[in-house]
């Protein structure tokens, strides 16, 4: 395949403890982010409610929320295998960075200028 035809969102990140190997991150379809937004949003509802919990506990719960969904959202962006063992959290934190620039971070600023350009428009509609 020539370089033309590849997706300038398609990424790669260093991931091992002892041994680095490069891992490909695409960017999310539509379908997948919609699934992807969905599971981080029960993962921040499962952080929301940690008001009254001890430290302890807040630590093992977010590891078990780690077990539980690093390999799904993994899935999500990459066709390679990532066995837990073998990354580290500043590699999770790279890939994590990555999928929000390429995923969300336009989404978001688009988001906010798009509200901004409606509040008139809105405001007019109201008197």
């Amino acid at each position: 395949m020539s370089e033309t035809n590849m997706n300038p969102d398609i990424t790669t990140v260093k991931v091992g403890v002892r041994k680095l190997k490069e891992i490909t991150i695409y960017p999310l379809s539509i379908a997948s982010q919609l699934s992807a937004t969905e599971l981080i949003g029960e993962i921040v509802a499962k952080f929301a409610s940690f008001e009254d919990v001890a430290e302890a506990e807040v630590v093992q719960i977010f590891l078990d929320i780690l077990k539980d969904n690093v390999g799904k959202l993994l899935a999500f962006v990459t066709d390679e295998k990532i066995d837990l063992e073998e990354l580290t959290n500043p590699q999770l934190e790279a890939i994590v960075n990555v999928i929000y620039d390429c995923n969300y971070r336009g989404i978001v600023k688009n988001s906010k200028d798009l509200i901004e350009k409606a509040k008139p428009l809105v405001a007019s509609m109201r008197s």
